[in-house]
Protein backbone atom coordinates (compact mmCIF):
# COMPACT_ATOMS: atom_id res chain seq x y z
CA UNK A 1 0.00 0.00 0.00
CA UNK A 2 2.86 2.37 0.79
CA UNK A 3 4.30 1.88 -2.69
CA UNK A 4 0.93 2.64 -4.28
CA UNK A 5 0.61 5.85 -2.29
CA UNK A 6 4.20 6.85 -3.07
CA UNK A 7 3.46 6.50 -6.79
CA UNK A 8 0.71 9.14 -6.61
CA UNK A 9 1.25 12.78 -7.53
CA UNK A 10 2.65 14.65 -4.51
CA UNK A 11 0.25 17.56 -4.96
CA UNK A 12 -2.72 15.18 -4.82
CA UNK A 13 -1.41 13.51 -1.67
CA UNK A 14 -1.09 16.95 -0.06
CA UNK A 15 -4.70 17.73 -0.98
CA UNK A 16 -5.91 14.43 0.46
CA UNK A 17 -4.07 15.05 3.74
CA UNK A 18 -5.51 18.56 4.01
CA UNK A 19 -9.06 17.43 3.25
CA UNK A 20 -8.92 14.54 5.71
CA UNK A 21 -7.50 16.70 8.48
CA UNK A 22 -10.21 19.34 7.95
CA UNK A 23 -13.12 16.92 7.51
CA UNK A 24 -14.46 17.12 11.05
CA UNK A 25 -14.15 20.89 11.31
CA UNK A 26 -16.69 21.83 8.62
CA UNK A 27 -20.22 20.99 7.58
CA UNK A 28 -20.80 18.84 4.50
CA UNK A 29 -21.44 21.65 2.03
CA UNK A 30 -18.27 23.48 3.09
CA UNK A 31 -16.23 20.29 2.81
CA UNK A 32 -17.65 19.45 -0.62
CA UNK A 33 -16.75 22.95 -1.81
CA UNK A 34 -13.20 22.41 -0.52
CA UNK A 35 -13.03 19.08 -2.38
CA UNK A 36 -14.15 20.81 -5.57
CA UNK A 37 -11.51 23.50 -5.13
CA UNK A 38 -8.76 20.91 -4.59
CA UNK A 39 -9.96 18.92 -7.63
CA UNK A 40 -9.79 21.96 -9.90
CA UNK A 41 -6.41 23.01 -8.48
CA UNK A 42 -4.96 19.53 -9.07
CA UNK A 43 -6.48 19.22 -12.53
CA UNK A 44 -4.69 22.41 -13.59
CA UNK A 45 -1.41 21.41 -11.92
CA UNK A 46 1.28 20.11 -14.34
CA UNK A 47 0.88 16.66 -12.77
CA UNK A 48 -2.74 16.65 -13.91
CA UNK A 49 -1.62 16.73 -17.53
CA UNK A 50 1.03 14.11 -16.85
CA UNK A 51 -1.55 11.77 -15.32
CA UNK A 52 -4.10 12.25 -18.10
CA UNK A 53 -1.49 11.74 -20.82
CA UNK A 54 -0.18 8.59 -19.14
CA UNK A 55 -3.71 7.21 -18.84
CA UNK A 56 -4.54 7.89 -22.48
CA UNK A 57 -1.23 6.37 -23.63
CA UNK A 58 -1.59 3.40 -21.26
CA UNK A 59 1.69 4.28 -19.54
CA UNK A 60 2.80 4.68 -15.95
CA UNK A 61 2.79 8.36 -14.97
CA UNK A 62 6.04 9.97 -13.84
CA UNK A 63 4.99 12.85 -11.65
CA UNK A 64 7.10 15.87 -10.81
Amino acid sequence: MVRKLAARAPNVMTSIKELVSEAGAHDLSTHLAAERDHFVKNLHHPNGGIGIAAFLNKQVPRYE
